[in-house]
């Protein structure tokens, strides 16, 4: 998905060091993968685990 942390910050009204730090815990535990301006999903499944823990 093409976004910055800023858009995606703005889209759930959040801040963006929030946003930054979720990413970041989620690339480490290989649910996503992080490059500039882009979020890849690598592990859907892990992801939607994540998710669901927090509900």
């Amino acid at each position: 998905m093409a976004a910055t942390h800023e858009a995606l910050a703005t889209e759930i009204a959040s801040g963006r060091a929030v946003v930054s730090r979720r990413l970041a815990a989620f690339a480490k535990d290989g649910a996503v993968t992080l490059t500039r301006g882009q979020v890849h999903i690598a592990d859907r499944a892990k992801l939607e685990r994540i998710a669901a823990d927090t509900r």
